[in-house]
């Protein structure tokens, strides 16, 4: 993505967050790889975001079982 925009660099790699609430609930929390490389405006860039919103969310159900 960067050899399209080197913005691009500012959101990869992605970041997940894990953590339990006060109310024993496990949560994944993460910014959508569309959302966050769709700022860019590149299409190119785009496609390759919701690739990975597909590939992060699969990767997170499955490791919640």
């Amino acid at each position: 993505m960067t050899r399209h925009n080197l913005g691009a660099a500012l959101y990869a790699p992605l970041r997940v967050a894990l953590f339990e609430t006060e109310a024993g609930e496990v949560v994944f929390e993460y910014d959508k790889p569309s959302t966050l490389f769709g700022q860019l405006e590149d299409e190119r860039i785009t496609e390759v975001g919701l690739y990975l919103d597909r590939e992060l969310e699969a990767a997170l159900m499955k490791a919640a079982g």
